[in-house]
């Protein structure tokens, strides 16, 4: 499954977890399976901790089947507004903050809506 990265050198958080994570949009195909991005997905933050068993674990920040265009018009320029310390190269982003501006948009997960 090809998922579409968010710039892998922020720092990506959510409040009350310490685990490092990135951010994600994972992309839905055509029909079965087929090779064609068909436009939707959902935004993701995943768990990497290499060893433990929560590695890779994936955190929903959207609902699924969203319009990768909604979700990029709404992360328009995310890397200023969800940023909370850090220094240019290196940003801390608030997914708290990213989810709340999802749910704002309509796109938010049943828990952020």
């Amino acid at each position: 499954m090809s998922e579409i990265d968010y710039p892998a050198n922020w720092k990506y958080h959510l409040t009350g977890d310490n685990r490092r994570m990135h951010m994600r949009f994972r992309r839905n195909w055509g029909p079965k399976g087929g090779a064609v991005f068909d436009g939707t997905g959902q935004l993701i933050a995943v768990v990497i901790r290499p060893g433990h068993p929560d590695n890779n674990e994936v955190i929903a920040l959207s609902r699924p089947n969203v319009n990768f265009d909604l979700v990029e018009d709404v992360l328009d320029g995310f890397g200023e507004w969800a940023w909370t310390g850090g220094t240019a190269p290196q940003r801390t982003i608030s997914l708290d903050i990213v989810r709340r501006r999802l749910a704002a948009c309509g796109l938010g997960t049943e828990a952020t809506a």
